[in-house]
């Protein structure tokens, strides 16, 4: 009996709109804290409340993880 056993590779892409969301609020929640606090803490901040990627929203100042 021939009985081959391999893997079995599943790729799951993620909810783009929802992705896509998080990032718009994130980008706006970091705009009005940005007026208040340095790049890197409103970057963190807004991306513990919205689910945006950090580096995403520190990139909107300019600055690099470096500058932090």
């Amino acid at each position: 009996a021939d009985q081959r056993r391999g893997e079995i590779v599943l790729i799951v892409g993620g909810n783009d709109a929802q992705a896509a969301q998080a990032l718009a609020d994130g980008r706006r929640l970091y705009a009005l804290l940005r007026g208040e606090l340095a790049p890197a803490r409103a970057a963190r901040i807004a991306a513990e409340f919205t689910g945006a990627p950090r580096r995403a929203l520190y990139a909107e100042s300019g600055a690099t993880d470096t500058d932090a």
